[in-house]
C-alpha cells in the first residue's frame, strides 16, 4: 500500500510540473503569379501560415520583444518551424481568383520555445561578434542601432584598394554600399535606403581597420524591425 501510495504522489508531483503544451493559430492569404504553379502557392501559403502562428504567439512575442535584428528574428522563427512545433493541422483553406488562404494550428510547448529562443538568441549573438551582422570580406557591419527618426550603421573595413579615392558624387553600388531595410509588424516592407562610405560628405578614408557610422535618416514610425547589410 505503502509503494502504490509513492508512485501515485510521485505520478501527482510530475503531472503538476509538467507544463502542458499550449495551441497556436495562424492565417496567411498569399496571391501567386502566372508562372507559380497552384501546388506551390499552396505550400507557400501554408508555410507563411505556420509563421503567422509563431509570431503571434505570446510567449514568442514577449521573448523576442528585445531583439530587433530582423536577420535575427528570422533565423528564430525558421528554427522554430522546422522542429518544435506538434500536431499540425489545417483549419480552413480557400482559393479565389489567384489567391490562396489557410488557417492552421499547432501545439507547442511554452517552456521549450522560451528556452530556443533564448539559446539561439545567445548563439547567433557570438556569431555577430566574431564576424559582424554582415561580413563582405572588405567590410563588416559591427551593430546597428535607432535613436528616434535615424537608424545608425557601425562598420569596419577589413580591406581596401589604395587606387580608389572617395567620390564627389555617390558612387555606384559596391563593396563599400551598406543597404537597410525596414519592416512592419507584418513584415511589409516601408523604407528601404543604401550608401556608401566612399561618399565624401562621410570625412572617412577608405582603409583597412577604419570604424565608422553611417546614418539614415527619415526612418518611419511604424518600424517593427530593420536590418542593415552589405553589397556583395
Amino acid at each position: 500500500m505503502k509503494r502504490i501510495l509513492t508512485a501515485f504522489l510521485f505520478i501527482l508531483i510530475s503531472a503538476v510540473n509538467t507544463i502542458a503544451d499550449d495551441t497556436i493559430q495562424g492565417k496567411y492569404c498569399y496571391t501567386h503569379g502566372d508562372n507559380e504553379s497552384l501546388v506551390a502557392a499552396k505550400e507557400l501559403t501554408r508555410t507563411l501560415a505556420i509563421r503567422n502562428a509563431i509570431e503571434n504567439y505570446q510567449t514568442y512575442v514577449v521573448a523576442t520583444s528585445g531583439i530587433k535584428n530582423f536577420t535575427l528574428t528570422n533565423d528564430i522563427v525558421m528554427t522554430l518551424s522546422s522542429g518544435y512545433l506538434k500536431n499540425i493541422k489545417s483549419t480552413g483553406d480557400s482559393i479565389s481568383g489567384r489567391t490562396v488562404c489557410e488557417s492552421v494550428t499547432a501545439s507547442v510547448n511554452p517552456e521549450e520555445i522560451g528556452a530556443t529562443i533564448k539559446r539561439e538568441s545567445l548563439s547567433r549573438s557570438r556569431q555577430i561578434e566574431e564576424k559582424g551582422v554582415d561580413n563582405n570580406g572588405t567590410m563588416k557591419i559591427l551593430r546597428t542601432f535607432r535613436v528616434k527618426d535615424s537608424l545608425y550603421v557601425v562598420y569596419e573595413i577589413l580591406k581596401a584598394d589604395p587606387q580608389r579615392k572617395a567620390f564627389t558624387t555617390r558612387p555606384p553600388p559596391s563593396v563599400y554600399t551598406i543597404s537597410v531595410l525596414c519592416l512592419m509588424d507584418d513584415g511589409g516592407h516601408i523604407y528601404a535606403a543604401n550608401d556608401s562610405v566612399e561618399y565624401y560628405q562621410h570625412m572617412r578614408d577608405v582603409a583597412a581597420g577604419v570604424v565608422g557610422t553611417l546614418e539614415f535618416k527619415g526612418i518611419p514610425a511604424k518600424t517593427a524591425s530593420y536590418k542593415a547589410f552589405l553589397y556583395k
